[in-house]
């Protein structure tokens, strides 16, 4: 059994003129991720994060909720991924890694939990979905193989 945190970035500002990779987190951004932590508790050491910037920093503001530091891995294809990029990431995921967290971006996350449970979220920022897949390896993902534990945004 393998269990799987998709998290939809924290609200972001609009940089006109400046790369959408640039993009920080507002202020409302910020208070989202931490009320995503301290909501949650407790989450698994390793997280695949998109490196656009407003990804890293929901992964290292809710990261501040933690007991421990997670381990953020920044993974190039969770970025404007489509479905498939996000299944080839979980797909090489390490199979000693029982939970992980991925940070990313619409429509690629909620597309992912939709095809992994079937359920449907609009996927607001800052949005969760704990999912636990009937997997041994990651390499075995395939639609509907997991099952929603919840769903919830700030």
């Amino acid at each position: 059994m393998k269990t799987l945190y998709i998290i939809r970035h924290a609200e972001a500002e609009d940089l006109f003129g400046q790369p959408d990779s640039f993009r920080p987190l507002t202020e409302r951004g910020n208070l989202q991720a931490l009320a995503l932590g301290n909501h949650l508790g407790q989450l698994p050491t390793n997280w695949m994060v998109s490196p656009a910037v407003r990804t890293y920093s929901t992964a290292h503001t809710l990261g501040t909720t933690q007991s421990h530091k997670p381990v953020l891995h920044l993974e190039k294809n969770i970025y404007n991924a489509e479905l498939s990029d996000l299944l080839e990431v979980i797909e090489l995921l390490p199979s000693e890694w029982n939970d992980v967290v991925l940070i990313g971006h619409n429509p690629g996350v909620s597309n992912l939990s939709q095809f992994l449970t079937g359920m449907q979220h609009p996927f607001k920022k800052g949005a969760v979905v704990k999912i636990q897949l009937d997997l041994t390896h990651w390499s075995e993902v395939a639609q509907g193989c997991g099952k929603e534990d919840f769903y919830w945004f700030p």
